[in-house]
């Protein structure tokens, strides 16, 4: 797919599945808005999608080099490096301080109260985005690397997502879902057959 058509579909798909990981937040930030409280809250939502819509760039470039890595016979051994250091993500510092802002967003709703200006909602919409970005990038690097079209997967995505910002053992999930990624690095060596969206590339890298 082209880069235009891939980023529009790409920022639909993020707009369907990241609200329910950002409505609390958005709803939180509602009840501080003075005036015209419907646009505001529209400018936060569109300033949170500019990011997600950036973030489409890099995954656009991300689905293009696991192309050129199946066609060279390469795409099984990288696949498990980036399903490794997605799971490490999942363990490091920053990855827990991101997830905190979006569990625990007080203090960033606090700072949101003090800022002003025409674009403040859409700033604040812009500023939270980056956060949910650095919290979950690692999730779709893996659903863009194992299994891009399944819907199935996109759901599992949303509830990882929901679950790590919501439930009250969400430090225990975001590990378990780094414990999971590094699993899964073990599948794709030994067992590649099993995901079905290497098994393409394993035919292409076969054809070649």
């Amino acid at each position: 797919m082209r880069l235009l058509p891939f980023v529009a579909q790409w920022t639909t798909m993020m707009a369907a599945m990241m609200l329910p990981g950002v409505l609390p937040v958005a709803l939180r930030y509602a009840r501080m808005i003075r005036v015209h409280r419907p646009l505001g809250l529209a400018a936060f939502g569109g300033g949170y999608l500019v990011v997600w819509a950036a973030a489409g760039f890099p995954a656009w470039l991300f689905g293009r080099a696991l192309s050129q890595l199946a066609h060279t016979g390469a795409l099984t051994a990288s696949a498990a490096t980036i399903s490794v250091g997605c799971g490490v993500y999942q363990f490091s510092s920053l990855k827990s301080r991101c997830l905190g802002q979006c569990r625990a967003p007080a203090a960033l709703l606090l700072r949101y109260a003090s800022w002003t200006g025409r674009l403040r909602h859409l700033r604040v919409g812009f500023h939270h985005g980056i956060y949910c970005v650095a919290c979950c990038w690692a999730l779709f690097v893996m659903l863009l690397l194992l299994a891009p079209a399944s819907v199935s997967a996109m759901v599992a995505v949303v509830a990882a997502v929901v679950a790590e910002k919501w439930s009250p053992h969400g430090d225990r999930v975001s590990r378990g879902i780094g414990i999971a990624c590094l699993a899964a690095a073990v599948v794709i060596l030994w067992w590649p057959e099993l995901l079905p969206g290497l098994a393409s590339g394993g035919d292409m890298e076969m054809a070649k």
